[in-house]
């Protein structure tokens, strides 16, 4: 049996292991440190597990136990990432085969350690509700942006200038060449800096962001934003708690496989 280790966020642990059964897993314990648990899984086979942890990992920090070298163990589960067709663009890493889809349509991503592989529904969520509402020359900010991919792909809708702001100095590090391999990087501003830290206002702004460092923004993102926020990243049951203490109106709300996705505007 191969052990897949995975840290969730003490409200999403449910979710987690709901979609950990559904992809394959045969036990679950849950051990809890400080106030976040770790769920410790079992699954049949290597291939079962690294399977799961390539979509989990999206999400959640997963490692497989039984491999000492996480190098190793990065390169087996990349070996599960497949192309994905979002809002008409084909999303894929540097090594798959995709000339067959116009240059205009493909969005090269290397996730390495990186959140955004275009895969997990929070991600499309967040991709097909900027399709609908950037508009050409707008100024958007990708709060979080992790691999940028979904700076990327506003630079590709038209908007003039996007700004992707990340805490974390390896992954902009990752967002970066990401955004050379994907001929943007006119457009796109990297900066590590937390929302605080930024002096600008934004036409759109973008958080796919799980809730837990979601909402404690949530307050100045809607400050910053002349148009609309698209928020990504909550269970779609977290609603409600998110939008506790802004004003705001829900301008769409989507949903896919228990997570959700809302355009906001603020109210003036």
């Amino acid at each position: 049996m191969s052990v897949l280790v995975v840290r969730v966020a003490a409200a999403e642990a449910d979710a987690c292991s709901d979609w950990l059964f559904q992809l394959g897993a045969t036990a679950i314990e849950e051990r809890t440190s400080c106030d976040d648990p770790t769920l410790v899984v079992g699954f049949a086979s290597d291939e079962a597990a690294l399977a799961a942890r390539s979509i989990l990992q999206e999400r959640w920090a997963c490692r497989l136990e039984d491999t000492g070298d996480e190098r190793a163990w990065r390169d087996r589960w990349l070996e599960f990432l497949e192309p994905t067709e979002v809002a008409g663009f084909t999303i894929h890493a540097p090594w798959h085969d995709v000339v067959a889809v116009p240059a205009d349509r493909r969005i090269s991503i290397d996730p390495g350690r990186a959140f955004g592989s275009g895969h997990h529904p929070t991600t499309r969520l967040a991709i097909e509700a900027l399709r609908r509402r950037v508009e050409p020359d707008d100024r958007v900010l990708d709060a979080g942006c992790g691999t940028g991919i979904l700076a990327i792909i506003t630079a590709r809708l038209g908007a003039g200038a996007v700004t992707g702001a990340d805490l974390d100095h390896d992954v902009l590090a990752i967002a970066e060449a990401n955004v050379e391999a994907n001929d943007v990087a006119d457009r796109i501003r990297l900066t590590e800096s937390s929302l605080l830290g930024l002096r600008e206002r934004f036409d759109v702004i973008v958080a796919n962001i799980v809730i837990g460092d979601l909402r404690p923004l949530m307050a100045s993102l809607v400050d910053r934003c002349d148009r609309v926020l698209i928020v990504s990243g909550f269970l779609d049951s977290q609603f409600e708690r998110l939008l506790a203490d802004v004003d705001v109106s829900v301008v769409e709300r989507t949903r896919a496989e228990g997570w959700g996705c809302a355009v906001l505007a603020p109210v003036v």
